[in-house]
């Protein structure tokens, strides 16, 4: 049997994160860490509000850094003011 079959969760888990992609992040630091839960929306939807999720431009240092990658990838990416950032991701999903 299919691990899909099994697991009602494995049908919406996605291999890599791409446009749409719920991803889930570990912000990796000196201080505590913290997770966040974020949606990387289209170009085409730019601007428009989402109260339930942070949104992440594809076009934005954090979206550019992390279309393409898996679950379990640790990846620093360049943020405004030239701020180097880690973070883990710890599960994608489609939307």
């Amino acid at each position: 049997m299919s691990e899909q079959l099994k697991s009602p969760e494995a049908s919406h888990e996605n291999a890599i994160v791409g446009i749409g992609s719920v991803v889930e992040i570990q912000y990796i630091g000196e201080s505590e860490e913290e997770s966040e839960t974020i949606k990387i929306i289209g170009w085409h939807n730019e601007g428009k509000d989402d109260t339930v999720l942070q949104t992440v431009s594809p076009s934005s240092p954090l979206g550019t850094a992390i279309i393409g990658k898996e679950r379990g990838d640790v990846i620093t990416y360049l943020a405004p003011g030239n701020n180097a950032i880690s973070i883990k991701i710890l599960s994608i999903r489609s939307s």
